[in-house]
C-alpha cells in the first residue's frame, strides 16, 4: 500500500495505491497543522467529518492487515515443544518493531491508536495459540511452559512499552494464564482465576475450561473452580452491562471450536 498527498488538498486528501508489500508506506498520510482542520473550520468542513473519520479507520485497518499478514504464520510455532527451547517470539516482535517504525509517517493520534491495537492483537493471538496448543505438556514440560510464557509476556510488555504503547491493561493476561499452568499449590489456582476474570471481564466459561484443561486437574477440583468462576463471570457480566470496561476486549475475540470444547470435556472425564 502506497500513500500520496493530493496537491490540491493540503493534508486532507488521501490516495491509496497497492504496492508489492502490504507494509510499504512511502509518504506522509496527513500533513495537518497541530490545530485540527475540522476544529478551525467547523462550519465549512463539518460535512467532511464522517468521510474523514471513515478514511482514517480504513487506513488503520489496512495497516493492521498488512502486519497480520506478515506475523500470523509465525504464531504457529508457539506452545510447541520446540518453543520451550527456542526464541520463537523474537521474529514476531522484530516485525512489530519494524511496523512501529513506519508509524512515524502518520499523525501522532493515529500512530498511538494503531500501536495499541497492535499490542492487543499480539497478546490476543498469543493467548489464542496457548488455548489451542498443538502439543500437550505434562509434568516438568508444563512447568517449563509456564516459565516460558512469563518470559514471553515480559518481552511483549517491554517491547510495547519501549515503543510507547499505553495499553498496560494487557500486561496481566498472559502471566495469569501462565501462573495457572505452573502453579504448584492447587489451592492458589482459584486466586489466579479471580485475578484473570476481574482484570478481563470479557472472558467466558469456555476460556476458563480451556485454561483448566491445560493444567490437567482432577474433575472434582475442576468443578469447584468452575463453580467459583461462574459466580465471578456473572459479576463481570453485570459490570460490563453497566458500562465498565466496555472498551477492553480481549478474550471475547478468541474463538474455541466445537471440537476443542468436546476435547476439553473428554479430558475432564478422563481425569475424573
Amino acid at each position: 500500500m502506497e500513500l500520496v498527498q493530493c496537491p490540491a488538498y493540503r493534508g486532507v486528501c488521501w490516495v491509496l495505491f497497492p504496492s508489492h508489500s502490504p507494509m510499504a508506506i512511502s509518504s506522509l498520510v496527513l500533513d495537518l497543522p497541530r490545530t485540527s482542520l475540522l476544529a478551525r473550520f467547523p462550519g465549512t468542513l463539518e460535512e467532511l467529518e464522517k468521510p474523514l473519520v471513515s478514511a482514517t479507520c480504513n487506513f488503520q485497518k489496512h495497516l493492521l492487515q498488512g502486519l497480520q499478514h506478515d506475523v500470523q504464520p509465525l504464531f504457529g510455532a508457539l506452545s510447541t515443544k520446540s518453543w520451550l527451547t527456542q526464541d520463537t517470539l523474537h521474529p514476531i516482535m522484530d516485525k512489530v518493531v519494524a511496523f512501529a517504525h513506519h508509524l512515524k509517517h502518520v499523525t501522532p493520534t493515529l500512530a498511538k491508536e494503531t500501536l495499541q491495537e497492535v499490542h492487543r492483537y499480539i497478546v490476543r493471538e498469543y493467548l489464542a495459540q496457548a488455548l489451542r496448543p498443538r502439543e500437550r505438556f505434562r509434568g516438568v514440560e508444563r512447568v517449563n511452559g509456564s516459565q516460558k510464557m512469563n518470559l514471553d509476556a515480559q518481552a511483549i510488555s517491554d517491547t510495547f512499552q519501549g515503543l510507547g504503547s499505553e495499553a498496560t491493561w494487557l500486561n496481566q493476561a498472559i502471566p495469569c494464564v501462565a501462573e495457572i499452568l505452573g502453579e504448584s499449590y492447587k489451592d492458589d489456582i482459584q486466586r489466579h482465576l479471580e485475578t484473570l476474570i476481574q482484570s478481563y471481564p470479557d472472558i467466558r466459561q469456555n476460556h476458563i475450561l480451556a485454561i483448566l484443561a491445560l493444567r490437567r486437574l482432577r474433575r472434582r477440583r475442576n468443578q469447584s473452580l468452575l463453580q467459583h468462576a461462574q459466580d465471578l463471570l456473572r459479576a463481570a457480566a453485570e459490570a460490563v452491562g453497566s458500562g465498565t470496561a466496555q472498551d477492553r476486549v480481549l478474550f471475547a475475540e478468541i474463538e474455541l471450536s466445537t471440537f476443542r470444547i468436546q476435547l476439553i470435556t473428554c479430558i475432564q472425564g478422563s481425569l475424573a
